[in-house]
């Protein structure tokens, strides 16, 4: 999360490059409530995020994708 998402996606971020401003992952709470958009744009084969040419390993979304399935703990 931190060297993927929360460039864009921390309340400090800055600039958020389009975030949500809404859309914060500071905290395993609000992972927690947005773990379902997380899911579907950027674990296992959802690619649309983060964008950019540093896009992580695939091996990286699965791990993520599990993660989330178990509560993200």
């Amino acid at each position: 999360m931190a060297r993927h998402c929360e460039t864009c996606h921390a309340s400090s971020a800055d600039p958020r490059n389009g975030a949500p401003s809404n859309v914060t992952f500071d905290t395993r709470s609000d992972v927690l409530r947005w773990r379902e958009r997380i899911f579907d744009n950027a674990a296992a084969d959802n690619t649309s995020m983060p964008p950019g040419p540093d896009d992580p390993p695939r091996a990286e979304r699965d791990a993520l994708a599990d993660w989330l399935a178990c509560g993200a703990p």
